[in-house]
């Protein structure tokens, strides 16, 4: 997957990246659901947000979770992408958002991902919102 981040860097129609970032989620969710074992287990909400807070650290940001009254915050300082690339690619954005996607599948119910801040759009920090329907 990281080999495929440069190919993000480089001037592209916005239509390219689109086709990346479904490329690279696709990497993700299949490595996600080998490592946390997903597809055979049902996750609490808290589990959802501390798993992707994790992933994200595993790619190099700074990413904590916090649950309460059901609902979870996941709040990033540092972008895995560093913060100058991710505010001229904010399309990575999505990639986050993707990722937590595909964690929240693992939970009972239907949710949602409300997308607060984020550090490529020039916010101080990331916040992900994971709320039920």
């Amino acid at each position: 997957m990281t080999a495929i981040l440069p190919t993000l860097f480089q001037p592209l129609h916005s239509e390219q990246k689109k086709i990346i970032i479904n490329q690279m989620t696709g990497m993700v969710e299949k490595t996600v659901l080998e490592m946390y074992r997903l597809e055979k287990k049902e996750l609490t909400l808290s589990e959802a947000g501390v798993i992707c807070a994790d992933i994200m650290k595993q790619l190099g940001g700074t990413f904590t979770a916090e649950t309460q009254e059901g609902s979870c915050r996941i709040i990033g300082s540092d972008c895995p992408c560093g913060k100058e690339d991710a505010r001229r690619n904010p399309i990575l954005c999505t990639l986050t958002r993707k990722i937590f996607s595909s964690v929240l599948r693992s939970l009972p119910g239907k949710w949602k991902i409300e997308t607060v801040s984020t550090i490529g759009n020039r916010d101080e920090c990331c916040d992900f919102r994971i709320k039920k329907l």
